[in-house]
């Protein structure tokens, strides 16, 4: 989710606390034996992505909420066609889920054969605010010597990574979407029009990879490198923190606007589209039209677009009506024979 506006911004505050969060001092879980089913659950998902988007298809997703106490399943729950991808946020608190009913809703879905997105608005490990983008950072510290801020941020990765174990152990493949909007200059991983260094950011992102890939052996990650699309020059280019091939699976557009008109603005979509990797959209929504007005059946012009095998429509709060159940013709939308629902996947 991008830039808030200021009744958006002050309704988080309220729900979340005034004050600075307190991260839970968990221990990792204990590691489990590597899972070939995940391995084979990996390549069928990527094999699929680029299926659908070769037919011209669309996988279709919904957001629910954050899992610090925001969630709203209702979203999800009272469509009567499922969308075929359900998303969760496990911010903006200090990403430690403990939450039987949500691991019931994910484990519910993906035995119905759908898809599961997590992204993380994660505090700032500097100052433990959980909305901040005013302050800059030096990202280093992240991954370099041992530090407060370190010892705040490698916490959150253990609150993280055990979220995940939960979910290995029900053979439960995630797309995990961190650090998202990174070009944008609105999060603290991007600064506040004060970007960081391209290789500070990369080697943030390989640092997290390392330890969740490796020193947790948590082999059910899709990872998803997600920057918002690029509105105005002074931003940086879709591609400018890019990782690497062997650190991505799937690329993704961030993308709020009333239409579609500006998706390929200073070149967004076009140069995903030379990683090579299958493409989506994370996050999508309405940029004003916010009182449930909006039609739904605008999003069936990503098939147009060419390239795109998925779209994540994001969820609703107070006085802002972005999913698809409180807009127009969502179930137009799920019933359009160029969109993949949860009861026609096939991964």
């Amino acid at each position: 989710m991008k830039r808030l506006p200021i009744t958006s911004i002050l309704f988080l505050v309220t729900i979340i606390g005034c004050n600075k969060i307190k991260i839970n001092e968990n221990e990792e879980l204990a590691i489990t034996d590597f899972n070939i089913e995940n391995t084979i659950n990996k390549s069928k998902i990527l094999n699929y992505l680029d299926f659908v988007q070769n037919q011209n298809l669309l996988l279709v997703g919904q957001n629910i909420g954050h899992a610090d106490g925001s969630l709203e399943y209702g979203q999800y729950d009272n469509l009567v066609i499922k969308p075929s991808i359900l998303g969760v946020d496990l911010g903006y608190d200090d990403l430690d889920v403990q939450d039987d009913y949500l691991l019931d809703v994910l484990k519910s879905h993906w035995n119905e054969g759908g898809l599961i997105t997590l992204s993380t608005h994660m505090p700032n490990p500097f100052n433990l605010k959980p909305i901040d983008n005013k302050n800059k950072v030096n990202l280093n510290e992240l991954y370099g010597s041992q530090t407060k801020a370190k010892e705040r941020f490698d916490q959150m990765l253990i609150n993280l990574g055990n979220f995940i174990q939960l979910l290995k152990n029900e053979e439960i493949v995630v797309l995990l979407r961190p650090f998202h909007e990174m070009n944008g200059g609105w999060f603290w991983w991007g600064n506040d029009k004060e970007w960081p260094e391209q290789n500070d950011f990369i080697a943030m992102w390989k640092y997290v990879h390392e330890y969740l890939e490796n020193d947790r052996q948590l082999d059910n990650i899709l990872w998803v490198y997600s920057p918002n699309f690029q509105e105005s020059a002074e931003q940086k280019s879709v591609i400018y923190y890019y990782p690497g091939d062997n650190y991505v699976d799937i690329v993704a557009l961030d993308y709020y606007s009333d239409n579609l008109d500006q998706i390929n603005q200073n070149q967004s979509l076009d140069l995903l589209k030379t990683l090579n990797k299958p493409i989506g959209i994370a996050e999508i929504g309405s940029k004003s039209i916010r009182d449930g007005s909006f039609d739904n059946l605008n999003y069936l012009g990503l098939k147009n677009l060419e390239g795109i095998s998925y779209f994540l429509v994001w969820h609703s709060y107070p006085k802002n009506k972005v999913s698809l159940f409180d807009n127009l013709n969502h179930q137009q939308l799920l019933s359009d024979s160029s969109i993949i629902s949860l009861d026609e996947i096939n991964f």
